[in-house]
């Protein structure tokens, strides 16, 4: 059985781009490319155009999405208790580390300094 990766925004953009290392890294990787819910709302709040958004939809209705549920919200929570007033820590990302460290997905993302002060998480190294 495969594993699963946790990609955010910042890893999807950049392949959307062409990327070709980062391309050839979703390629070559064994494991299952997944997104948090709250990628997809990124994706979509962040698109530039309508053919932007076309793209994204179409991204979107051919990746596994994992949706936020309680056990993600309550870690999420303790995740902002614990980091947001030294490391400025924000909802968007509380919800996908939560979502990482509920499921045990390593995260992939080129914002390491967002997540990496994160201890309960395990960040995705190509």
């Amino acid at each position: 059985m495969r594993g699963r990766i946790l990609v955010d925004s910042s890893v999807v953009v950049e392949a959307q781009r062409g990327n070709s290392l980062l391309i050839r890294g979703l390629i070559d990787n064994r494991e299952e490319v997944v997104i948090s819910r709250v990628t997809s709302y990124e994706l979509i709040y962040g698109s530039r155009d309508k053919s932007e958004l076309r793209k994204n939809e179409s991204l979107l209705a051919n990746i596994i999405v994992v949706e936020i549920n309680e056990e993600i919200s309550r870690f999420a929570y303790d995740l902002l208790g614990k980091y947001t007033l030294n490391l400025k820590l924000n909802l968007p990302d509380a919800l996908i580390s939560a979502t990482s460290y509920v499921y045990s997905y390593p995260l992939w993302t080129l914002n390491k300094k967002h997540f990496a002060h994160i201890k309960e998480i395990e960040l995705f190294s190509n």
